[in-house]
C-alpha cells in the first residue's frame, strides 16, 4: 500500500521520488519521464561499487505547479518494471531549489567523475547540459592544485564549496 500523500507547501519546486526499484537508472527514468521543459534537474543517485540507484531520486521542477502535477500523476503508483517494490513516494526534497540541489547531488559523488554515466542530468528547456560546466557557471566547484603542475588546476566534485 502506498504512503498517504503529503500535500506540497506553497513554493515547493524539488521532489524526492522514493521507492525506485535499484534496477533502473538515471537514464530508464528519464525514459518514464522524458524531459519536456517541467524540470530541470533529475538525479539518480547510485551506489558506485554495484552501479545501482540507491532507490531514490531528485527531480527540480521549473514551477511549484509542475511539481505539484507529478507528485498528483505519480505518488502511489508503479513503474512500468517495478516487480515486487513499493508503490512511488513522491514528496518534498530536504533540499530545495535548482542551485542547492545540484550542488547537494555533485557533493554526493565525492571523488572525482569518470565520465557523465552517474552525474545529475541538468536542462535548459529540453535541451541536455554538462552538469560540471553548469556546476562551474553557477560557481559550484573550486579549482584546485593538480598533483606534479605548479599552477595548473582542475575541477571536481570533490571540492565543492562548503556553505
Amino acid at each position: 500500500a502506498a504512503r498517504p500523500l503529503m500535500p506540497l507547501r506553497p513554493h515547493v519546486t524539488t521532489l524526492a521520488v522514493r521507492s525506485i526499484p535499484s534496477r533502473y537508472t538515471q537514464e530508464s527514468l528519464l525514459q518514464v519521464w522524458p524531459p519536456d521543459g517541467s524540470f530541470d534537474l533529475l538525479y539518480c543517485p547510485i551506489c558506485r561499487e554495484e552501479k545501482k540507484g540507491l532507490g531514490y531520486v531528485v527531480i527540480h521542477f521549473t514551477s511549484s505547479a509542475a511539481a505539484v502535477e507529478f507528485q498528483a500523476k505519480w505518488h502511489g503508483k508503479y513503474l512500468r518494471h517495478h516487480g515486487k517494490a513499493r508503490a512511488l513516494d513522491v514528496v518534498a526534497s530536504a533540499a530545495q531549489g535548482y542551485k542547492r540541489s545540484l550542488k547537494q547531488a555533485l557533493w554526493r559523488l565525492g571523488a572525482p567523475v569518470e565520465g557523465d554515466w552517474h552525474l545529475p542530468a541538468v536542462y535548459r528547456g529540453v535541451e541536455r547540459l554538462d552538469a560540471l560546466e553548469e556546476a562551474d557557471r553557477l560557481g559550484l566547484l573550486v579549482p584546485r592544485q593538480q598533483e606534479g603542475s605548479p599552477g595548473a588546476t582542475t575541477t571536481s566534485p570533490q571540492h565543492i564549496e562548503a556553505q
